[in-house]
């Protein structure tokens, strides 16, 4: 099985806003709302890793400023 490509924090946000708009506007039946769920918890788990990858680096990139002055 063909391993997905990694979308971009961006693109994860495109597809959150995608999934809630369509579950706001009542566009899914009962069974696709709930694959839609797990498939929204499981971007909104991959944002917050991006987000927190990113603060470590900034956090390091700050640190080693610091300690050059």
């Amino acid at each position: 099985m063909a391993k997905k490509k990694e979308l971009s924090f961006e693109e994860d946000i495109a597809q959150l806003q995608e999934i809630t708009l369509n579950i706001e506007e009542n566009r899914y039946g009962m069974d696709e709302m709930l694959v839609k769920i797990k498939e929204a918890a499981a971007l909104i788990n991959n944002c917050k890793a991006k987000l927190n990858n990113t603060n470590e680096e900034i956090k390091k990139i700050l640190d080693s400023i610091s300690d050059e002055q």
